[in-house]
């Protein structure tokens, strides 16, 4: 168990992750909700949010090891993780943002890793 940590400490770490090929952070794109906190078990359950269910396993995989790996930087162990699709609201909201803030070198929609 890491002493101290807080539900509130590890958000505001997930909260920095930037999504590889948007110019935005999960938070931002709306990707992310459902935080929980076990100190006793030391582990933490996000939901990460997609627009769709067929986004390639590579990104989905990169997604939730960033998410991770931010949570595991302060000393979480144990991670559960729910899958859900976008509403038609957070969709159009995510693809405003996407067509406004994607990294140079590619199109939306085109997986650039």
């Amino acid at each position: 168990m890491s002493e101290g940590l807080t539900l509130e400490a590890i958000i505001e770490a997930v909260s920095k992750v930037e999504h590889p090929e948007i110019a935005a952070t999960l938070m931002e794109l709306g990707m992310l909700r459902g935080f929980e906190y076990n100190a006793e078990e030391n582990s933490f359950a996000f939901t990460l949010v997609v627009p769709f269910f067929g986004i390639p396993q590579t990104i989905r995989d990169h997604l939730i090891n960033s998410v991770a790996q931010a949570a595991h930087a302060l000393g979480v162990k144990k991670f559960r993780v729910t899958l859900e699709q976008m509403t038609d609201e957070e969709k159009q909201h995510f693809f405003q943002l996407e067509h406004s803030k994607w990294r140079a070198g590619g199109q939306p929609g085109t997986p650039q890793m």
